[in-house]
């Protein structure tokens, strides 16, 4: 590896894969990049992760919720 990424939390670590995510899938040419998440996991609390967690009670009053999320129950 020629590069590291070091974050303060899970949370963090887990807003930097997403941006990372969609950055590679813009650079593919993919208009909308979707990813993949566990239902019923919990991914952090900022607006991007609290998005990609698959617990609407978490979720609820912090609408509109960041899209781009595909929930998979495995």
């Amino acid at each position: 590896m020629d590069e590291v990424f070091f974050c303060n939390s899970g949370c963090e670590a887990n807003e930097a894969a997403i941006k990372l995510a969609r950055m590679f899938g813009h650079q593919q040419g993919i208009e909308q990049p979707a990813i993949v998440v566990m239902e019923h996991a919990f991914h952090g609390r900022t607006l991007a992760t609290l998005s990609a967690t698959g617990n609407r009670k978490v979720q609820a009053g912090f609408e509109p919720l960041v899209s781009g999320f595909v929930r998979s129950l495995r």
